[in-house]
């Protein structure tokens, strides 16, 4: 929630998604970073490491990019000129 709000002001303050994804791949680094080291040493041939990487990192790009494209399309029609658009039809909308 408290990165939700930040996203929310930053791109209020920039106008943008710049700083907000910016300011995301900052965390990440910064959290790579600050990781222990693992403790307990594997040796694996890195004919198994290198592919089941690279693997885990396709699954997880086509598992974003699909979520992201699906609600982008789903919720693209609650947006609409700037604002979010009324979920419930007012009493005015009712009537006729």
């Amino acid at each position: 929630m408290l990165g939700l709000a930040l996203a929310i002001a930053l791109r209020r303050r920039t106008g943008g998604w710049v700083a907000p994804a910016g300011f995301y791949v900052v965390w990440a680094v910064g959290m790579y970073v600050l990781m222990p080291p693992n403790p307990d040493p594997v040796e694996l041939s890195d004919a198994i490491v290198r592919p089941f990487r690279a693997l885990s990192l396709a699954g997880l790009v086509i598992l974003w990019a699909a979520l992201s494209a699906s609600l982008a399309l789903l919720g693209g029609s609650r947006f609409t000129g700037g604002g979010l658009r009324r979920l419930t039809a007012s009493p005015a909308d009712r009537r006729s």
